[in-house]
């Protein structure tokens, strides 16, 4: 009996290490995959650099120097002397979310991988869409705050929805980063694997784009709502 219950042990041992031997090699198998994943990268050609990212950082610029030209305490005009005073410090808002460090950090290189994207799309969400699109929503506001300015008016609701629009840009773009492995359980980075790199970098590099154009816009109604009142 006591060489039955020993021989039954060793084989409940031997199954339970074959079992670990073989969740060990599956997670090496797979984490291998993710490496290979992980290490594809873009090479962010010179025409995208002078077509789109240029023009993103022409369009922060702008509105830096759209904002050095006015005094919004020199201000008289359809907006209150707070309005303008409000109005200018949303803009100040976004040219510090659309100028972080991670798509500055991102710009600078010649490669970019998934993990990289992974990274610039979260700064998306956290800048460009709650400090940025956040500060603009002021702008489309202009009834409930009682702004008596003609363009902000009529361009309220528009501007609204398009704000909106901006917000959710980049959601699907997440579920698809987050989803795209079927293996969740090992490290955090490598389940955000996507095998295209390319067309996700330049969904989001489109995404601010469109974010930092749309604060362009509004300082330039800016500058010249408070120069014409002059």
């Amino acid at each position: 009996m006591i060489d039955f219950l020993k021989q039954y042990c060793r084989i409940i041992a031997y199954s339970l290490m074959g079992l670990v031997f073989a969740f060990a090699s599956f997670f090496l198998l797979i984490n291998m995959y993710h490496q290979a994943e992980i290490s594809k990268v873009y090479t962010i050609s010179s025409s995208y650099r002078t077509s789109v990212i240029d023009d993103y950082l022409t369009s922060v610029q702008n509105i830096k120097d759209n904002l050095a030209s006015i005094n919004p305490s020199d201000y008289e005009g359809t907006l209150t002397s707070s309005q303008a005073q409000t109005a200018y410090q949303k803009l100040n808002t976004c040219v510090t979310a659309l100028s972080n460090d991670t798509i500055s950090s991102t710009f600078d290189k010649q490669q970019v991988n998934i993990v990289d994207v992974y990274y610039l799309r979260e700064s998306y969400e956290n800048e460009a869409v709650k400090n940025c699109l956040g500060s603009l929503s002021w702008f489309a506001d202009a009834s409930e705050k009682e702004i008596k300015n003609t363009f902000l008016l009529q361009n309220e609701k528009v501007l609204g929805l398009y704000i909106n629009e901006l917000a959710g840009k980049t959601n699907s773009l997440k579920s698809r980063l987050l989803n795209n492995s079927s293996f969740h359980f090992t490290t955090y980075i490598s389940a955000i694997t996507y095998d295209e790199v390319s067309g996700s970098f330049t969904e989001v590099v489109d995404a601010y784009s469109d974010v930092a154009t749309l604060t362009e816009e509004l300082s330039n109604f800016l500058k010249q709502e408070m120069e014409g009142a002059k």
